[in-house]
């Protein structure tokens, strides 16, 4: 937005403007409510309070349709987990599946705990059991926008959902990895609560770079910091041959564990592959 030719800041808007059906409020990663949330800033988020008699993440919904939608999107998860035994489970068959996942889940509001769960579950089995075709240009971006759209539960997540959210980032950072080629710029997505970044490296590549999480656009046209972390190659150095290393490096954005922070937390992980049939080591 401009005032009078100078740039203003770009607050986050809702979801549709809440449908004029609610308010759109801010939340600090803390979840308390504030004043204000700007594009440029990771650890904040804009959400729609709604009015009596709507329901969802957009207030969308009207209270005489809400156990209607549930009980389709529930029907939906235990479907899919019901149908994966019997299906030839090839390229079109895991993107189809994983799309059906990723819309029953963006809203976590709509949808029951135990079907939330069995969805969550299936996306996580899906690209541990299918790494090549998660970590493809198409499949990276649409497993990864799913797992972000779980994250947005925030502080309300499961354990166990949790677990399978950072099992799954592992894996499909593995399958990038594999569709990757040694020295190849490192991949990087953004979602809306999840920072990732992959990269293969030989060892003496690795010790002398560092690498920057990524950004949004808008973070990027203000200047906004990015996050730097820089691997130890130490332990892969002079021992055997053919040895390149994947890594990887996470930043969940919303605080999933709601504990009290005031600073990035990164999660890193790094597999050592031996070229000849990429068989893995992680660390």
């Amino acid at each position: 937005t401009e005032q009078i030719g100078i740039c203003a800041p770009i607050t986050k808007k809702c979801p549709n403007d809440c449908n004029t059906q609610g308010s759109c409020i801010y939340r600090n990663i803390h979840n308390d409510i504030q004043a204000t949330c700007y594009e440029t800033d990771i650890f904040c988020r804009s959400e729609c309070l709604c009015r009596n008699g709507f329901y969802g993440m957009d207030c969308s919904i009207k209270s005489t349709e809400v156990n209607t939608v549930k009980e389709l999107r529930d029907s939906a998860c235990k479907n899919l987990a019901l149908v994966k035994s019997i299906q030839n489970e090839n390229y079109d068959v895991i993107i189809s599946r994983v799309t059906s996942i990723k819309n029953a889940m963006n809203d976590y509001s709509l949808l029951n705990e135990d079907a939330y769960e069995i969805c969550v579950k299936l996306l996580v089995d899906t690209i541990k059991e299918h790494p090549i075709i998660a970590g493809t240009d198409k499949g990276r971006i649409l497993f990864t926008t799913a797992l972000g759209g779980i994250l947005e539960k925030r502080h309300l997540l499961s354990s166990l959902s949790l677990a399978n959210v950072t099992i799954g980032l592992n894996a499909l950072s593995r399958g990038i990895q594999q569709n990757m080629a040694i020295g190849e710029s490192p991949t990087s997505i953004v979602t809306n609560n999840l920072r990732l970044l992959t990269a293969l490296r030989s060892p003496s590549d690795l010790s002398s770079q560092t690498f920057s999480l990524p950004r949004t656009a808008y973070e990027e046209f203000d200047g906004t910091l990015a996050e730097h972390v820089k691997f130890d190659a130490s332990a892969y150095l002079g021992g055997t041959q053919g040895i390149v290393v994947g890594i990887t490096a996470t930043m969940l954005t919303n605080n999933p564990t709601g504990v009290m922070q005031n600073s990035s937390v990164l999660q890193v992980e790094t597999s050592a592959y031996v070229t000849s049939n990429r068989s893995e080591e992680r660390r």
